[in-house]
């Protein structure tokens, strides 16, 4: 599954999740557009313009897709504090490094690679390829994948 897949199979995909996601690169138009037309079909709530707006941008140049986004927050644009988006992404790249089909030596790159994409954070040092802790970065991110998902549980019921 892609990261995407993964944060939305284990509802974890909201618009400021999205928003992060999709200024990094991370995901793509089509599937906001997609997101954004189950929440209008799925939901018993209110919806607002932005979402609508959305829906119907498929043709809209990345510059006004991209104010649509911000659209969707206070008028600043302010998405917040990014520390529990990034790591609902973060979970997300290593769960699905770690379900792919990948040989473990390429597993092994895939998260030297999501260790240098988030800045290096503290709780992947002994994964990194670099590191002398003797720790399996495939085994070891596992365990990692454990504890971030427990992290990002807490912070949605908090």
């Amino acid at each position: 599954m892609t990261p995407f897949e993964i944060l939305e199979t284990e509802n974890f995909l909201d618009w400021h999740t999205l928003t992060i996601g999709y200024r990094r690169g991370w995901c793509g138009r089509n599937e906001i557009i997609k997101y954004a037309e189950r929440c209008v079909n799925f939901s018993d709530k209110m919806i607002t313009y932005p979402i609508i707006d959305i829906v119907t941008a498929e043709n809209y140049s990345d510059d006004k897709f991209g104010r649509l986004l911000d659209d969707m927050f206070e008028p600043t644009g302010n998405l917040g504090n990014l520390e529990p988006l990034l790591l609902r992404w973060r979970y997300a790249f290593l769960l699905s490094i770690i379900q792919s089909d990948s040989s473990k030596r390429d597993k092994r790159l895939f998260i030297e690679d999501v260790y240098a994409e988030f800045c290096h954070p503290d709780d992947m040092a002994d994964l990194s390829v670099y590191s002398n802790s003797g720790v399996d970065a495939v085994e070891g991110t596992k365990y990692l994948i454990a504890r971030l998902h427990e992290k990002i549980i807490t912070e949605i019921r908090a």
